[in-house]
């Protein structure tokens, strides 16, 4: 925090992939943490030589996986336990599903799947998240998320009682 502002940082985790110039495939990844990394990172061709480059549209791909956390408080790929399954579905091509989080809207759901965009330039650059968090920041009214909130204290309160009985 600076200033009570939060700030995203990788903590250089992410040069790890183009420093090391080995075999071994797991240890070579971004920081050993598959759900927030691009999937063109783990790109499978036929050059074994290749190093795959982090880039900016790396990160993009990542804010977009922090920003389904933050929202949701699920991680990427939740319901898979094991990071190599991770890899192999980025690998596929399959984003991880859409939790059923009342305060993750369909609006913010569309911006992290853009963020998601398997083609790397297809991704938006830093100055349009920027613009459009703005843009969902004030779209999202207080009453909106407040009766979100209440929906959702409705429904775990449910899932408590069908729990209990």
């Amino acid at each position: 925090m600076d200033g009570g502002k939060a700030h995203l940082s990788d903590f250089g985790l992410s040069n790890v992939m183009a420093e090391v110039r080995n075999n071994s495939f797991i240890s070579s990844t971004v920081g050993g943490a598959p759900r927030w990394t691009a999937p063109e990172l783990f790109h499978v061709g036929t050059d074994i030589s290749a190093v795959p480059t982090v880039t900016k549209q790396c990160d993009i791909y990542s804010f977009g996986s922090v920003a389904l956390q933050v929202i949701s408080g699920r991680i990427p790929y939740e319901d898979i336990i094991s990071d190599v399954q991770v890899i192999m579905q980025l690998i596929k091509g399959s984003d991880p599903p859409r939790p059923a989080e009342p305060m993750l809207s369909d609006a913010f759901w569309d911006f992290i799947v853009l963020c998601w965009s398997r083609n790397p330039f297809s991704r938006p650059e830093i100055d349009q998240v920027r613009e459009m968090l703005q843009v969902l920041r004030y779209s999202c009214s207080e009453e909106t998320l407040a009766a979100n909130v209440v929906d959702y204290d409705k429904s775990a309160e449910k899932d408590v009682v069908e729990d209990t009985e």
